[in-house]
């Protein structure tokens, strides 16, 4: 379950820095895991990334996802 966007929670709240180096990490991860699965992600912004009830960071926006074949990428 999502509480909101980053921007949103961004602009609203007084997040404190070591929370956003968390969500940094976390979308550091993220994009780190999409590209072990062979994808990338070619438009990130503050609007693709929701908060959880649990705290974390996800990226919800994969309409700009491309794969990744070594050599040519297919868009997906």
């Amino acid at each position: 379950m999502f509480v909101c966007d980053l921007s949103t929670a961004l602009v609203y709240t007084d997040m404190s820095i070591s929370n956003k180096v968390f969500f940094a990490a976390c979308i550091l991860k993220a994009v780190l895991s999409l590209h072990d699965f062979g994808l990338i992600n070619r438009f990130i912004d503050f609007r693709s990334i929701y908060i959880t009830t649990l705290g974390g960071a996800e990226i919800v926006d994969f309409r700009y996802c491309k794969r990744i074949d070594g050599v040519k990428s297919y868009t997906t």
